[in-house]
């Protein structure tokens, strides 16, 4: 793995643990969603995830196609295309549901490389 591969997933697994742990500190999406700091600080975070997965190597992410790293990607594009913010509503079931797994799956790609 090259030297800005690993960095690169450094900085994508320190984001995803970022949303985790600012979604874990709320308890439902609700309550969340009524925080607009936190909504904030979620949405510049999975914004960090799309550009950092977009800066891994193709060769990197041909090795790992369980990754879903056009989804990530799209975390970075949807704000910058779209006239409409990322609603706030999806990135809750997004990061409960979906980003633990990315994140274990980062970590066994990791220790693979």
């Amino acid at each position: 793995m090259s030297n800005s591969d690993r960095l690169h997933l450094h900085v994508l697994q320190k984001a995803i643990h970022k949303i985790i742990r600012y979604l874990g500190g709320f308890t439902d999406r609700e309550a969340f969603l009524q925080n607009e700091m936190a909504v904030d600080a979620v949405i510049r975070n999975f914004e960090l995830v799309g550009a950092t997965a977009e800066r891994i190597s193709t060769s990197l992410k041909a090795r790992y196609p369980e990754l879903p790293w056009n989804q990530l990607i799209s975390f970075y594009h949807r704000p910058m295309q779209s006239q409409y913010p990322i609603e706030p509503a999806i990135l809750w079931e997004l990061g409960m549901e979906h980003l633990p797994q990315h994140l274990l799956m980062l970590e066994v790609l990791r220790e693979e490389e």
